[in-house]
């Protein structure tokens, strides 16, 4: 089937899923909260289908039985640490890191070396300032630390057209709750 756009339309007969997640979110003390999840997951096409006419041209039958599917790692996490410190009469000053892990997934269904995202350690940190009513707050960050390009995505068109997740980025926020 092809889309109003010319874009195609497949669908793939069958796949097997399954896996479990493991969630946590403790205070072990008042100041100090830590989050994290693992999961784990398997899943796989079952059966094959023809080629992708995106990625393949020439539409060569592609038997896709076993590969991994669409962003689909076999194992990734997350640890998330903060740490609230009392200011006094200045309110409340935290810092918080985060740590993504991931092992590498398939972007398409077809395993061509560009339409796979190998696995990856990243983070991120934040320092929140609240005052003692917490209405008002600021907060320095920065996102994908280690500046690891991470493709997010994969089209053909005679070609391979990708997109990646943002670069290592930085600001400030500024806000208030009312």
């Amino acid at each position: 089937m092809v889309s109003p756009l010319g874009v195609p339309v497949v669908n793939v007969p069958k796949a097997e899923i399954y896996g479990a997640e493991f969630q946590l979110a403790v205070n072990p003390v008042d100041a100090l909260r830590i989050d994290a999840n693992l999961s784990l997951l398997h899943a796989r096409y079952t059966e094959s289908f023809l080629g992708d006419p995106l990625l393949d041209p020439a539409l060569t039958p592609q038997d896709i039985k076993g590969h991994r599917l669409n962003n689909a790692p076999d194992v990734s996490g997350y640890l998330g640490i903060e740490y609230e410190i009392g200011l006094g009469r200045a309110g409340t000053l935290t810092p918080r890191g985060e740590m993504t892990a991931t092992s590498d997934y398939n972007l398409r269904e077809v395993n061509y070396p560009w339409t796979i995202q190998d696995g990856y350690v990243n983070g991120n940190a934040y320092v929140t300032w609240r005052d003692n009513s917490e209405t008002l707050f600021v907060r320095g960050w920065i996102k994908n630390i280690a500046d690891k390009a991470i493709l997010g995505g994969v089209l053909g068109f005679g070609g391979a057209n990708g997109s990646f997740a943002p670069p290592r980025t930085y600001g400030i926020e500024i806000g208030a709750n009312f």
